[in-house]
């Protein structure tokens, strides 16, 4: 009887693992990439802030799209 429950169980749990999304390919967009590339560091012992990258600065006091991220107004 426990392997019978154990073996239902791990068929549940196979069901639920196999029904999620890996990665959200139809949103990632090259913007998305491009945010991705901000990181933390240590910028002096003990204090930390972001980083970002020329390709991300470029896109400061932009307007750009971000699809899946807020309601268009489009």
């Amino acid at each position: 009887m426990k392997k019978l429950v154990f073996l239902v169980v791990l068929c549940l749990g196979a069901q639920v693992l196999a029904a999620q999304v890996r990665v959200h390919t139809d949103m990632r967009t090259p913007t998305w990439n491009v945010i991705g590339l901000r990181y933390d560091a240590e910028l002096a012992p003990g204090k930390w802030g972001s980083v970002f990258p020329p390709a991300l600065k470029a896109l400061n006091n932009k307007v750009i799209e971000l699809p899946g991220y807020i309601i268009p107004q489009k």
